[in-house]
């Protein structure tokens, strides 16, 4: 750019001298690239308002994965606490079952409602029990080897089993009918 004549009025002159001043200073403040060579006006412009958007779009992206991150996190305990939950309240009632049904028959043992002694009318007994308290097997063992018990023994029919004194540890096993009563051998 040529400097301004003489001829032009003063307050242009003035502010072509600040404009050539400056562009001077504009020049001596642009950055040079790795070969020295000026970097364009352009790139110079753009840059400072591209790379704070670029920054705060990789922060908001950075954030929102942690936060993700952090609520599959809660997610994944809250599951896994009500699923132990539901086990244990499961487990809890399941496993009650059975001391119950042992109290309940030693008390009807000692009230003489039940003769353990009965083989007959002791299958009968835990046959009902089994549909009562929907369990899969009940059974009564004495220490001479004499063993009583009612059952599903894998084919989706209750049956009875017994081993009664004298048999030398044999046992037999009874189909039921539908009141549990003993039907064939």
């Amino acid at each position: 750019m040529k400097l301004p004549k003489e001829s032009q009025p003063p307050i242009l002159r003035n502010v072509l001298y600040k404009y050539m001043y400056l562009k001077g200073q504009l020049r001596a403040w642009v950055m040079l690239n790795r070969r020295g060579r000026l970097l364009p006006l352009k790139l110079l412009l753009t840059l400072p308002f591209v790379m704070p958007t670029v920054g705060v779009t990789a922060l908001v992206g950075y954030l929102s994965l942690r936060h993700s991150q952090q609520t599959a996190e809660q997610l994944l305990q809250t599951i896994e606490a009500q699923t132990h939950a539901r086990i244990r309240d499961r487990l809890d009632s399941f496993l009650a079952v059975p001391p119950q049904i042992n109290q309940l028959n030693a008390r009807a043992s000692a009230l003489g409602r039940l003769n353990l002694q009965d083989f007959r009318a002791t299958g009968q007994y835990f046959w009902q029990q089994l549909h009562l308290f929907d369990l899969s097997f009940i059974d009564f063992a004495t220490p001479n080897g004499e063993f009583i018990g009612a059952g599903d023994f894998g084919d989706g029919k209750i049956r009875i089993e017994e081993v009664p004194r004298g048999t030398r540890g044999i046992s037999a096993q009874y189909s039921t009918d539908s009141q549990g009563d003993r039907v064939q051998l």
